[in-house]
């Protein structure tokens, strides 16, 4: 339950699923690279993902590859993974270069974090900027109230 929530908080989750899906295309493009079976490689990528969200996901995604669907059909019923990454995997496997385009995904969605993870930081300083002047603000304010109000007092 708190994977799921975890998969869908906004800017986190995001960055989070992106991750899980990274972490996924790698390694099943690695897998099958090397020549292992399909249902194989995705019951052991199945056990590489910490988000036991994502892993229902993927175990979603084997059974439906079991009951004769193909890969890129079985993902894009899937919420968690992207319709941009089933498309790709469903070029993949017409083309017969399903391991490459699922390295592509892995690769994509890395360059899509690198990038998100960029723009966070950026954003960061500016926001510390603003958090530091109003923290400032008020122990400057707590310092000089009372000075006023006793000068107030002695007129």
């Amino acid at each position: 339950m708190i994977d799921s929530a975890m998969l869908r908080i906004p800017v986190i989750g995001t960055l989070n699923r992106k991750l899980q899906l990274a972490g996924f295309a790698r390694t099943l493009g690695s897998l099958l690279n090397g020549g292992v079976r399909i249902v194989s490689a995705i019951n052991t990528t199945k056990g590489t993902t910490s988000n036991t969200a994502f892993m229902k996901e993927i175990a979603e995604v084997e059974e439906g590859i079991m009951k004769g669907d193909t890969l890129a059909k079985v993902i894009s019923r899937q919420k968690y993974f992207g319709e941009i990454a089933a498309s790709m995997i469903a070029v993949g496997e017409d083309t017969g270069m399903l391991p490459e385009m699922l390295l592509e995904v892995a690769e994509m969605e890395d360059q899509e974090c690198e990038s998100a993870i960029s723009s966070m930081t950026n954003l960061l300083g500016p926001v510390m900027i603003v958090v530091l002047g109003l923290i400032i603000g008020f122990v400057v304010m707590a310092i000089l109230m009372p000075i006023f109000e006793t000068s107030a007092m002695v007129k």
